[in-house]
């Protein structure tokens, strides 16, 4: 009996500090849980950078409130705060990488990886090269309205191409056609090898196509004119190396600064073709531009002056016969530069001038007899 009130008195004894220590451990539970503030999430960041060259980038970051982000190398589940990451980080190699959180306030407040695998490609595409010249004359350069399809010298089955112009991609092809060109045309063109993970791109190559200036234009300053009397034209074309004139006439002038005497009354149209040193052409018409009237100057032929040969080699005759007048005889270049002169007093008789050394071409005689101009053209073999 004795023994039976032993072991009840044990079992209950047992029961009461089970009941004891059962409550401490939940209370010791709860006030820790209480305590303890989650550790951080991992560093956002990309898990896979490819890049071309010699290095590569990585960055990483967090959003939390007094975390820092660290760089753990190669190093696994790392712990280490020598190396915080601000900003990137670069490396030199290919391999994979590890970046974590830790918020000091935190027991063990260290984050799970950030893992990243970088792959650095050495290769670099070479740089585009055009192939073809635009001009026979002048590489590089177009004349105004011209198209043009621009080829690549070295295009590869393991590269794609983009031309750019303006920051818009215009082809990707091996081939760029510039249509009907108004301007420059700044180029640049890159090469992207498909062939790698990182799509490794060449340098940029840098070409501006030219458009030739060339633009023709001319005045002249003064346009209202009687019979037998000269216009100065002056060139004021842009670029111009050649230029050909045509005076409403039927007759024209390779000059750039051409003197033309008109010998017709009426309103002349004048046109003026340049052509550039790249062979680039533009034109200009001017429609009803000079206004010759009649006037008090004569052809000679109306006067019965008879001047011969014509054309002529070398000795010119003017035939002064009964006219016992001073007579000053002029000829003229169709630049307006007088070439010869002379004086004649009383003239009665036939003048001889010698025009030998002149080239070959067209002049104009002008006699000045008693204040009248009186002027015919020469031709010179």
């Amino acid at each position: 009996m004795l023994r039976k009130l032993v072991l009840l008195g044990a079992f209950l004894l047992s029961g009461l500090c089970l009941q004891a220590k059962s409550t401490n451990v939940f209370d010791y539970l709860n006030s820790n849980t209480l305590a303890t503030t989650a550790e951080p999430a991992a560093p956002t960041g990309s898990t896979t950078v490819t890049s071309c060259g010699s290095d590569a980038k990585i960055t990483a970051g967090s959003l939390e409130t007094g975390v820092t982000v660290y760089w753990q190398g190669t190093t696994a589940n790392g712990r280490s705060t020598a190396t915080p990451l601000v900003g990137y980080k670069t490396v030199t190699s290919s391999g994979t990488y590890y970046i974590n959180a830790n918020n000091p306030s935190i027991p063990d407040g260290w984050s799970t990886d950030l893992k990243v695998v970088v792959t650095i490609s050495s290769y670099i595409p070479p740089l585009p090269v055009i192939e073809n010249a635009l001009n026979s004359l002048a590489p590089g350069i177009m004349c105004k309205n011209d198209n043009q399809a621009l080829r690549l010298k070295n295009p590869s089955t393991k590269y794609y191409v983009n031309w750019i112009v303006e920051k818009n991609v215009v082809s990707i092809t091996d081939n760029y056609t510039i249509s009907k060109i108004q301007g420059d045309v700044p180029l640049k063109i890159i090469f992207v090898d498909s062939s790698t993970i990182a799509y490794c791109r060449s340098d940029t190559a840098r070409v501006t196509i030219q458009m030739d200036p060339v633009k023709a234009n001319f005045s002249a300053l003064n346009t209202s004119i009687k019979v037998g009397g000269a216009v100065n034209f002056t060139d004021n074309s842009t670029n111009a190396a050649q230029w050909h004139w045509t005076f409403g006439t039927g007759e024209y002038s390779n000059f750039q600064n051409p003197v033309f005497y008109y010998n017709s009354a009426g309103k002349k149209d004048v046109k003026l073709n340049v052509i550039s040193t790249n062979n680039c052409k533009d034109s200009l018409t001017r429609l009803a531009y000079v206004n010759v009237s009649a006037t008090d100057i004569q052809n000679l032929k109306s006067e019965n002056i008879v001047v011969y040969p014509n054309p002529v080699k070398n000795f010119l005759n003017v035939d002064l016969t009964g006219r016992n007048a001073d007579i000053d005889i002029n000829i003229y270049n169709l630049m307006g530069a007088k070439l010869i002169t002379s004086q004649v007093k009383h003239a009665d008789g036939i003048e001889k001038i010698d025009v030998s050394t002149l080239p070959g071409g067209i002049y104009m005689l002008v006699l000045n007899i008693d204040g009248k101009e009186y002027s015919t053209k020469l031709t010179k073999e």
